[in-house]
């Protein structure tokens, strides 16, 4: 499904299954990330969806789980300060917050 819609992106996560288990997974990993273009997740996947009459695609209900739309630094901050399972340096700002997310 990923194929037909973002064939780029399903290259780029094949070239990191591939590496997983061998000596090269974190350098791949690194420079797939680095090299990634940005993708709206819900408008290029998603929404595309519907049109390829996918049945893979399930929504199920979950409770007890928050959802953050992590579209800015400022709700990456908002989300982290949020959290309960999270130092509260994590809610001070973009420095406290990127050292809670490099250490983790």
């Amino acid at each position: 499904m990923v194929a037909r819609i973002a064939p780029a992106l399903r290259r780029a996560f094949d070239r990191i299954r591939r590496a997983i288990g061998t000596p090269l997974e974190n350098s791949v990993v690194e420079e797939v990330y680095q090299n990634l273009q940005p993708v709206n997740f819900s408008r290029t996947i998603l929404a595309s969806i519907p049109g390829h009459r996918s049945p893979l695609l399930l929504v199920l209900p979950v409770r007890g789980v928050e959802w953050s739309d992590w579209g800015s630094e400022q709700r990456i901050i908002h989300a982290l300060g949020k959290a309960p399972y999270l130092p509260p340096a994590a809610g001070r700002g973009l420095p406290a917050a990127r050292a809670v997310v490099n250490a983790s």
